[in-house]
């Protein structure tokens, strides 16, 4: 299998590392708060794509009285992935963090926050209004943000390894 889409929009916390030693995919998945049974993973496999889905529960009765607005639901995930993997994310309000050797990873992420540590070949992150910081120095940015702040260290004389666009996010590398 040469490439996964992971579609996770209540994850609020997730986590991406890449390896060049890792053959398989490894996927840990976890919820907390009174409703943590309420959403759930399905995963099916169209020809060499994984594709995984954060899906509410079937078998999870909402109670929907007065106090259902104060109850906690939140979920988290963790992705352990062989570096060689096309990797698609996409989240909703999230803070992700990238870490470790991935060839390519395109992230989708509406609103939160995004660390990227990772060495990568060629990637992309589009955000409608997240915070992105890019820590590994190694890593070519070319960044745009149409009405955030954008400090890279982008050279045009070398190839990038990472494109970011953002509507409302800041950028920092």
């Amino acid at each position: 299998m040469s490439h996964a889409e992971f579609y996770l929009p209540w994850v609020h916390q997730l986590e991406i590392i890449g390896s060049n030693a890792s053959t398989e995919i490894e996927f840990i998945y976890g919820g907390f708060g009174e409703y943590q049974t309420a959403s759930t993973i399905t995963f099916r496999q169209s020809n060499e794509v994984l594709i995984a889905r954060e899906k509410t529960n079937p078998n999870f009765k909402f109670v929907g009285d007065k106090l259902s607005a104060h109850k906690l639901y939140a979920t988290t995930a963790t992705l352990f992935v062989p570096s060689g993997l096309n990797l698609h994310i996409m989240v909703g309000d999230c803070q992700v963090t990238i870490k470790g050797t991935l060839d390519h990873i395109h992230l989708q992420l509406k609103s939160g926050y995004c660390s990227f540590e990772a060495m990568t070949i060629k990637s992309s992150i589009e955000s409608i209004n997240a915070n992105i910081c890019v820590l590994n120095k190694m890593v070519n940015v070319n960044a745009n943000s149409k009405h955030g702040i954008v400090s890279t260290h982008y050279n045009a004389d070398f190839a990038s390894n990472l494109d970011i666009g953002t509507t409302w996010g800041n950028i920092f590398h």
